[in-house]
């Protein structure tokens, strides 16, 4: 059980780690007094595993604060968001003995994720209520992703999978376009349909419409020369100088590495890829990192991996060895139930009927059902500070307390602020904020001919300064209504699903930078004015159409992960190392990457942390000789450590720890939800329980 585990783990012996390769000498002479374990065995090249190549040596400590000796910890989480729900979760059941206390300034719980009701009109002068949503409404989920697996694990124990939507990649939210100059461009995807005379057809299209475009669309211009260029100058890579190639290449801006890449063409930067910052993070693509951002693998465009192939094998990748054991961890741990609902969600698009806020109230509802979580709203957070008896004291206006552990969850300049100047490195952190502005017409359909998810502006298109994108909610939710009815004809279904009805108008939400600093600044009512003007023009919508918006404003919501950006959280790991001893440890999308995935990926990475349940991975494995894929139970995730920074502590050795060229066709049998292929992988049955039952 969960419990046993975390109490005891930090006191697991070690184990030999199985790597395929041993380091490369350069990286294996050197040491770190933060790492330990032992050396790397070369065992060479196995046809039944998976694994062809890999570096890692040793594995990070991650100093759990849960022992045999003290199992009742005192555990506090900064911040009720998402990321500080799902940490404070994972700590109580991961150790049930802890005392845990969550922390949020505001009265209300959940963060950015906020779905609201708004009385308006419809038509025809009725009362009619309308559903916004104020931050993120769906959730695209992969099935070989460790951190949709997880998702999907979390819904089935919280007890709401049978609430979430499930639409595929073919659906309507797969259309997407771009804005640029002054006009809408179809960028969306070919088929992914299990037909081959339907996929064939359709990539005969999709490959039409894109040689149209590039030929006659400004956005696109130079695409056909760039790719030429990239794919005529791309060099072959053995496995090793693959790996040191992504993790030696120097930080850069995303335009100045796609611009370099694509032969100095700066248009496919400031036409395609802006468009695509725009609508993730809300930055300037010449200020975010290549490195820390969703486009770091567009550095090895201009290699191509070479590897002898094996029996089976018709694809390599590169993947994460942490990843690989959290899809160990999430496969042995679900239930019948839970593959079951992977089925149905996994492979598309999914999020819940009554809005997204469905999954921040079923943690808050599963937290207060724990006996051993305290939930502390309307507290502010004012000071984080070094105790003695290496504690640490956390003070608000109501209360001072001290515990063993803090887990802030707090966007990286609120934090550095309240610590008192003791990590510096925090407060030098920028976030991006935005206007939301719902808008919804009583009539249908307004957006003709362009029907899809919506649309993303680049940053060189003839429109106000700061639109990013504007979202077709309506078309959303009609697709949703018709999957319901699909769903209540299909199987037996839960009263929420049978509730549906079809929607009615036109829902838009417009999306808009707040200005920096050194920009003239906007008010929400003039954001609301460019919204409406914009989409009006589009659509061409009367001034006198009648109309209902909402306006809010997201301060700090996305944090901007600029150049450099690894290098400042590496200080900063430095600093919590130094001032509080490793007790004060961080997580959230400060840090990794924005969005729900990784903020629940972040929260039990550093949970199990805390917690030592990465420990129990490799004390309580068998012999590494028993499998072929045993070498992923004693892999620890070097992502967080003591701080939540540890990836960061010795620059960029610790991603070359967890990087493994993996066989594509022996994965595939591996992320199968079928189990069966999975009963001898070498990890504890681990059982989460339920969350929607008391502890």
């Amino acid at each position: 059980m969960l419990s046993r585990i975390g109490a005891t783990a930090a006191h697991a012996p070690a184990k030999v780690e199985l790597c395929l390769r041993a380091a490369p000498p350069c990286l294996a002479s050197s040491s770190s007094s933060s790492r330990r374990g032992p050396k790397s065995h070369h065992i060479g090249h196995r046809s039944n595993g998976f694994v062809v190549w890999t570096a890692r040596r040793g594995y990070a400590s991650s100093r759990s604060v849960i022992t045999k000796d003290k199992p009742d910890s005192k555990i506090a989480v900064l911040g009720g968001g998402l990321t500080g729900l799902s940490t404070a979760l994972f700590l109580s059941v991961f150790a049930p003995r802890a005392s845990i206390t969550l922390y949020e300034a505001n009265e209300r719980l959940g963060g950015w994720v906020h779905t609201v009701d708004s009385e308006a009109e419809d038509s025809q002068g009725r009362p009619h209520s309308v559903r916004f949503e104020r931050g993120p409404r769906v959730v695209q989920l992969k099935e070989g992703d460790a951190n949709s697996r997880l998702y999907v694990l979390l819904l089935h124990q919280l007890g709401i999978a049978d609430q979430a939507w499930a639409l595929g990649q073919d659906s309507e939210l797969a259309r997407r376009y771009i804005y640029h100059p002054d006009h809408l461009i179809d960028l969306t995807g070919p088929s992914n349909s299990d037909n081959r005379l339907i996929k064939a057809v359709s990539l005969a299209r999709f490959a039409g419409r894109m040689l149209k475009n590039a030929l006659t669309e400004p956005a696109l211009k130079g695409l056909l020369p760039a790719l030429a260029h990239m794919l005529s100058n791309r060099k072959p890579l053995g496995a090793e100088e693959y790996c040191r190639c992504l993790v030696d290449s120097e930080d850069e801006s995303i335009g100045s590495c796609l611009t370099r890449i694509f032969g100095g063409r700066s248009s496919v930067a400031d036409n395609l890829a802006s468009a695509m910052t725009h609508g993730i993070y809300g930055g300037d693509i010449w200020k975010l990192s290549i490195q820390s951002t969703l486009f770091a693998r567009a550095q090895m465009f201009p290699y191509r991996l070479d590897v002898p192939k094996a029996s089976r094998a018709s694809s390599f990748s590169v993947e994460r060895l942490s990843d690989l054991n959290m899809m160990t961890f999430v496969t042995k741990a679900s239930s019948k139930d839970s593959v079951v609902t992977g089925q149905r969600l996994l492979g598309g698009y999914t999020g819940f009927y009554g809005g997204m806020e469905a999954l921040t109230e079923a943690l808050v509802q599963a937290l207060r059902k724990r006996s051993n979580v305290t939930i502390e709203t309307g507290s502010l957070v004012a000071d984080v500070a070094p105790s003695s008896n290496k504690l640490v004291e956390v003070k608000t206006a109501k209360s001072t307390a001290t515990f063993d552990k803090v887990i802030s969850t707090l966007f990286s300049r609120q934090l550095a602020s309240i610590t008192g100047g003791r990590v510096p490195a925090l407060g030098e952190k920028k976030g991006a904020s935005m206007h939301v502005v719902n808008i919804w017409f009583p009539r249908s359909g307004l957006n003709h001919p362009h029907h899809g998810f919506g649309y993303l502006i680049s940053s060189q298109a003839d429109v106000e300064r700061g639109l990013l994108g504007v979202l077709f909610d309506s078309d959303r939710e009609g697709a949703i209504w018709r999957e319901s009815e699909q769903r209540e004809q299909g199987e037996k279904v839960s009263s929420l699903v049978a509730r549906q009805q079809p929607p009615t108008g036109t829902k838009l939400t417009v999306l808009l930078r707040v200005p920096s600093e050194d920009e003239p600044s906007r008010t929400p009512e003039q954001a609301e004015v460019i919204a409406l003007a914009h989409v009006r023009r589009q659509f061409g919508i009367a001034a006198d159409e009648p109309v209902h918006t909402q306006v809010s404003t997201a301060r700090d919501c996305i944090p901007q992960h600029e150049v450099g950006h690894q290098e400042s959280l590496a200080a900063a790991h430095a600093q919590l190392e130094s001032a509080f001893g490793g007790r004060l440890a961080v997580a959230g999308p400060s840090y990794t990457a924005p969005g729900i995935l990784p903020s629940i990926r972040a929260a039990f990475d550093v949970a199990a942390s805390c917690t030592g349940l990465d420990a129990a991975y490799r004390g309580l494995a068998p012999s590494a000789a028993d499998h072929a894929l045993a070498e992923f139970s004693l892999v620890s995730d070097p992502t967080v450590g003591a701080t939540g920074l540890g990836r960061f502590a010795d620059g960029r050795r610790s991603m070359w720890d967890d990087l493994a060229i993996v066989d594509g066709a022996v994965k595939a049998d591996f992320v199968g939800l079928k189990k069966e292929s999975l009963q001898r992988v070498i990890v504890p049955r681990l059982q989460f329980g339920s969350f929607s039952k008391s502890s």
